[in-house]
């Protein structure tokens, strides 16, 4: 049906840096991620770990969705580690 307006997809991305104690991280990680599934919708998400190098690798969560919205953008800017939080339109 084209009737229907495009639905535009957005990734919310996080960057985050890590400490040197690696069980608060993997702590404030599940945060991240329980915080994307309080707020239900389509939005993909991903989270970037930063290393020291300013190099870093991407956990991508291609089965879970959230909906990006001001409270959840609050919520996630509260926990330890969280840098940035970037909106990627995807085509």
């Amino acid at each position: 049906n084209h009737d229907k307006a495009e639905i535009v997809l957005k990734e919310v991305r996080v960057f985050f840096k890590p400490d040197r104690e690696e069980e608060k991280n993997v702590k404030r990680l599940r945060r991240i991620v329980s915080e994307f599934l309080q707020h239900p919708g389509n939005d993909r998400f991903s989270i970037v770990v930063l290393e020291n190098d300013d190099s870093g690798y991407k956990l991508d969560f291609p089965n879970k969705t959230t909906h990006f919205c001001d409270e959840l953008k609050d919520g996630l800017h509260k926990i330890n580690g969280v840098e940035t939080v970037e909106i990627i339109h995807i085509s």
